[in-house]
C-alpha cells in the first residue's frame, strides 16, 4: 500500500505510519541511533524519515527503482542499491550524492554494510557479489551461479552470505573471500 509502518511489538500496535512513496516499498533500514528510518521503493526513491515526528527528512532520487539500502559511518551516509546497477552513497545531513560506484552489469538487488569494517557488499542480477571499501575500491568479484537476490554479513563480520535465485545460499570468509560452502534446499 506504499506505506511504511512501525510497530511496537510488545504492545502489538502501530506507532508510526510513513506516507510518501508512490509505489511498492522494497526495503527499510533503521538508523544506528534508532531515530531515523530509511526506505527504498519501486518509485525510484529512497527516503529518510524522522521516527519521532513521522516526517520525511530527505528524498533521494534515482533513475530506476531502489532495491536496497544500508546505513554507513554511524548514520552519516546511506548506501542505495539501484535498478540501474549503481551503488550510490549519500550524505544523510543534506541528501547530496557523494559517490556513484559501478561494477555490476545488471540490477543491484541487495546491499549490506559490514558490522565491523567500512565495507559494503552488493548482490546483482549479473550473478556477482562485490565487496566495496570506503574508498570505492572493490574486492575480487565473487560469482554465484544465478542472480544474487540478498546479501548479509554475520554479526561478527567474519562470514558473508548470498542468497541466489536458484534457491542456494553461498558463504564466504569475509576476510579472505575464500568460499566456505553452499547451502541447498533439500
Amino acid at each position: 500500500d506504499r506505506t511504511v509502518r512501525v510497530w511496537n511489538l510488545s504492545e502489538a500496535r502501530q506507532t508510526v505510519r510513513l506516507d510518501g512513496h508512490e509505489d511498492r516499498v522494497f526495503a527499510v533500514a533503521l538508523s544506528p541511533d534508532g531515530r531515523a528510518l530509511a526506505s527504498a521503493s519501486e518509485d525510484g526513491t529512497a527516503r529518510i524519515w524522522d521516527l519521532r515526528s513521522g516526517g520525511e527528512r530527505i528524498v533521494l532520487r534515482h533513475p530506476f527503482r531502489v532495491n536496497g539500502i544500508a546505513w554507513l559511518d554511524a548514520g552519516r551516509r546511506l548506501a542505495t542499491a539501484s535498478g540501474d546497477g549503481a551503488l550510490r552513497i549519500w550524505n544523510t545531513a543534506d541528501g547530496s550524492e557523494t559517490d556513484r560506484l559501478r561494477g555490476h552489469t545488471g540490477r543491484l538487488w541487495s546491499i549490506a554494510a559490514s558490522p565491523v569494517a567500512a565495507w559494503v557488499a552488493t548482490g546483482g542480477g549479473d550473478g556477482t557479489l562485490r565487496v566495496w571499501s570506503a574508498d570505492g575500491s572493490v574486492s575480487p568479484v565473487l560469482r554465484g551461479d544465478d542472480k544474487v537476490l540478498s546479501v548479509a554479513w554475520s554479526a561478527d563480520g567474519g562470514t558473508l552470505a548470498a542468497a541466489l535465485a536458484n534457491s542456494t545460499i553461498r558463504l564466504w570468509d569475509a576476510r579472505t573471500l575464500v568460499p566456505k560452502g553452499v547451502l541447498r534446499r533439500a
